[in-house]
């Protein structure tokens, strides 16, 4: 099998060419130069992600899925971020993961639970236990500046004490309240009246 990065010669003299391209036209001789062709040459994509917390470790089994060569850089000696509790017990490869759901009973929760045990297991880490922690109560002060630009950025406007909210979409403020529940619980159905467009709010609690 030709290697990516060797060149695909094709040869520019007809047919009755002698070996090394050389054809005669009348009683002159004519020495042709092959053609170059490169051959295609295909390497996987390298990314560099930022920040092992479960968006990061997320986005690294998602990239590493499609074929590219994923490096996950954090600065501290174990992934997980914020929901991250502690590793290398005993065994020195068990992990503990913490999560808080954004109120008591979300039904996402169990689907939560298993993406962080698919995620983790993904980077390495074969015994997992994830644990649900109910106190303190989550509380939207806990979405950081980065996590709001990502909510917004997905078409979702980020909590806010305000009475107004912003529209993703066009950033207008002229904005109003369909329904006090969105897809989720969590969430209330608004409407920019700007764009037209139907967005989902993050309550504010």
């Amino acid at each position: 099998m030709r290697s990516p990065s060797t060149p695909r010669i094709v040869s520019s003299a007809p047919k009755a060419a002698s070996s090394g391209g050389k054809w005669l036209v009348g009683s002159f001789e004519q020495t042709l130069p092959p053609i170059v062709e490169p051959w295609p040459i295909v390497t996987r994509p390298r990314i560099v992600i930022c920040g092992g917390g479960l968006a990061g470790i997320a986005a690294a089994v998602e990239a590493a899925g499609l074929g590219a060569e994923v490096t996950l850089v954090e600065r501290r000696p174990f992934l997980g971020g914020k929901a991250f509790s502690f590793t290398d017990r005993e065994s020195g490869r068990e992990v503990v993961v913490t999560i808080t759901p954004t109120y008591s009973g979300c039904p996402a929760m169990d689907v939560i639970r298993r993406d962080v045990e698919d995620a983790v297991r993904a980077v390495g880490f074969e015994q997992v236990e994830v644990r649900t922690v109910l106190s303190p109560a989550w509380t939207t002060d806990w979405i950081t500046t980065r996590g709001r630009e990502r909510l917004k950025a997905y078409g979702i406007a980020p909590p806010s004490p305000s009475a107004t909210a912003e529209c993703p979409q066009c950033g207008s403020a002229d904005t109003i309240e369909v329904s006090r529940f969105g897809s989720t619980p969590c969430k209330a159905q608004w409407r920019c009246n700007q764009c037209l467009e139907p967005f989902d709010r993050f309550k504010c609690h």
